[in-house]
């Protein structure tokens, strides 16, 4: 009764975006439809999209359309927190204040209608926590390449999912380190059978349409696009929306390291100081109300719950990392309102059991965070 609670809530605060989906449309957004068109069999080319190497969101979008291919993974994320926070505290009024969190979240209303894989990728990200959860719970095999395989379904949806993986090693050299290896290699083989199986499906349907998928994405284009973020995101639109711009991937990796050596440890530093100073606040600025109860979590954690607290450090760092090294953009630190979510449920859940009237000040300024943003959907 509780989760289904929490569920409507979110629809609530998300239907708003719905009806008045955020405008203008993302610059992204066209690259998915190009894919859900191309895996529908509507859009023939011989150069098949470069979405379909993050083919989860297409595949979802072919089935429900774009818009619900975000809306939908959006209302169900608080859920999944709610259900982590259960299971790992056992407490439903520690889980119902995780879901509030989640649900009132700015950047998750926002999103939730936005063409994009982000939406979905929170979803993942809430599903590889309870993966881990259950993993923690029990150190079997079983539960190991179960969190394997939500992790190779999120790398599927996006890049930054590979991160989630160190997950696996870290609790079970917590949980269990005499089944170290056995553990980490079932989660490791589990990943790469998953996200390798949906690679090789969309490899063969490109392959039975007669085409290629384009060359414009890579491991090359993602960091020269993190070289150009360091300087703004405006620079880095008026070069690569250049019809001139040249395409990193084409570059042997000798010439690309000579083109960057200079540049890219620079690059590194001011991402890294501008995430610190800047982008971290900005993605949890409208839950600053919030340090309070996640102090009071993490203090909390740091005895029987020490393991998950881990989990839910070693995945943020893995995000942070991804963003510092490879490309820095606001929403690829959103994951982050996930976790502290998980770690906010149960610190408001001790501050009601100390002084309620403190507890319902900051829950509602919560509230009011996801209800303002809600209204401006509304009237956008």
């Amino acid at each position: 009764m509780a989760g289904l609670l929490i569920l409507c809530i979110t629809v609530l605060f998300r239907v708003p975006v719905l009806i008045h989906p955020p405008d203008p449309v993302h610059n992204d957004s066209k690259d998915f439809t190009r894919a859900a068109d191309f895996i529908a069999g509507s859009l023939a080319a011989p150069e098949a999209p470069f979405r379909l190497r993050y083919p989860i969101y297409p595949l979802l979008s072919v089935l429900v359309g774009p818009l619900l291919a975000s809306f939908i993974p959006s209302i169900l994320t608080p859920v999944l927190v709610f259900i982590v926070v259960a299971l790992a505290f056992d407490s439903v009024r520690s889980a119902c204040w995780a879901g509030l969190v989640c649900a009132t979240s700015p950047h998750l209303i926002l999103y939730a209608g936005a063409r994009l894989y982000d939406s979905l990728f929170l979803f993942m990200t809430a599903l590889v926590l309870l993966s881990v959860v259950l993993f923690i719970n029990t150190p079997s095999c079983r539960f190991a390449a179960l969190a394997g395989a939500c992790c190779g379904i999120a790398w599927a949806t996006r890049g930054q999912g590979i991160a989630y993986l160190v997950v696996i090693p870290t609790v079970a050299w917590l949980t269990s380190r005499v089944r170290l290896w056995r553990l980490t290699g079932t989660a490791v083989l589990a990943c790469l059978l998953v996200w390798g199986g949906i690679q090789a499906s969309i490899l063969l349907l490109v392959k039975r349409r007669g085409a290629t998928i384009e060359n414009v994405a890579c491991m090359k284009q993602l960091i020269e696009d993190g070289i150009l973020y360091s300087k703004g995101r405006e620079y880095r639109d008026s070069i690569t929306y250049r019809p001139d711009y040249p395409n990193p991937c084409e570059l042997t990796w000798g010439e690309f390291v000579r083109k960057h050596m200079h540049t890219y440890p620079r690059a590194v530093a001011a991402n890294a100081s501008r995430m610190l100073y800047r982008e971290i606040a900005q993605a949890l600025s409208p839950f600053v109300v919030l340090a309070l109860p996640l102090s009071v979590g993490v203090l909390g954690m740091l005895g029987s719950r020490r393991v998950l607290l881990t989990a839910l450090g070693v995945m943020a760092l893995g995000l942070l990392a991804a963003a510092v090294f490879i490309q820095l953009q606001d929403r690829y630190l959103f994951p982050l309102v996930i976790l502290a979510s998980v770690v906010a449920g149960p610190g408001f859940d001790h501050l009601w059991g100390r002084s309620r009237t403190t507890c319902a000040i900051l829950l509602g300024l919560v509230v009011l965070a996801g209800v303002h943003m809600s209204y401006l959907a509304t009237t956008g």
